[in-house]
């Protein structure tokens, strides 16, 4: 016999679900369109339903209790049991319509996804594109909590990720290459070692992008001093701070081959190649236009000038 069920349960789980994912009742309240006040109330309603206290607050941050797990990981799968269900009962003429949400590092986004985007749009105009960006570690949560369907993260030697609740499919390997700003100011020869940009100023990414890990990793092992007299937080602001003439820098070869307001050297080091890798969530629903979008991507790589892992 199935117990009486409460009509505002799933509600309830709804809110503590999008408190969870977005870490404050405020960020979970613009997600579901409601005062923040209201989620509150969701979340006592569910420690009263079900006796146990839900969250702790540590700092003005909510820390799940152990309760809280188990319920996060229930909920987790009951809403994808509704979802597959929908999909399931839904016409085949819908399959390929809604959200598509996917987390990638700002060189995937910016020189590779746009055009796979624009051309997958066109043949189903009635998905739309949830995208997130950041680094790895961030991409890493992002699919693990559920915020987004699938996502690419970079591994080198330093940055590996061991996940019994994660699968994780090896997409394409990039080598990386020096970008120096248009009229070669700094003298550099069309091949250049570390040591050869001596005192030349560079640009260098945070190490928490795997290309910033990557070249500091080998140079510190190498005994190498770099002249770094600026860091970037993404692709986008270290090619403007090159291509304003202020040093130079080291990106992906495919992100390099679209900077057209910069000059290109090949680097003769054998620094570790970067590896793009697809992550997702073990047992989670994939809506039926994510995967097609999935399958979509992996026709199309690697991009150009890189090197297939599938």
């Amino acid at each position: 016999m199935v117990e009486r069920v409460y009509g505002d349960l799933l509600q309830w789980l709804r809110g503590f679900h999008n408190v969870v994912l977005h870490g404050n009742l405020t960020k979970a309240a613009q997600q579901m369109g409601i005062n923040p006040s209201a989620i509150s109330h969701h979340i006592k309603n569910l420690e009263n339903e079900y006796q146990v206290t839900l969250f702790l607050r540590e700092k003005n941050k909510l820390i799940l209790t152990e309760a809280g797990k188990l319920l996060y990981q229930r909920t987790e799968e009951l809403f994808d049991l509704l979802n597959a269900t929908r999909s399931d009962l839904s016409p085949e003429t819908e399959s390929q319509q809604g959200k598509i949400s996917i987390s990638v590092p700002h060189s995937i986004a910016q020189n590779f996804l746009p055009a796979l985007i624009s051309r997958f749009h066109k043949q189903n105009p009635g998905t739309c594109f949830d995208l997130h960006g950041g680094s790895s570690k961030q991409i890493f949560e992002d699919v693990k909590r559920g915020e987004s369907h699938f996502g690419i993260i970079s591994q080198s030697r330093n940055f590996e990720f061991h996940n019994p609740e994660m699968d994780f499919l090896p997409l394409f390997g990039s080598r990386l290459q020096l970008i120096a700003p248009q009229g070669n100011p700094f003298g550099l020869s069309d091949e250049c070692s570390l040591r050869d940009l001596g005192k030349t100023p560079y640009i260098a990414l945070y190490p928490d992008y795997a290309v910033g890990l990557i070249v500091e990793d080998y140079a510190m092992r190498n005994h190498i001093q770099l002249n770094i007299i600026a860091r970037a937080f993404s692709f986008n602001c270290l090619l403007d701070i090159v291509a304003s003439g202020l040093g130079v820098a080291i990106i992906d070869t495919f992100s390099a081959q679209r900077t057209h307001t910069c000059e290109t050297r090949s680097i003769i080091d054998e620094l570790p190649m970067r590896h793009y890798i697809m992550i997702t969530k073990k047992n989670r629903y994939i809506p039926p236009q994510t995967k097609a979008f999935r399958s979509f991507l992996l026709e199309n790589c690697p991009p150009k000038n890189c090197l297939s892992l599938l």
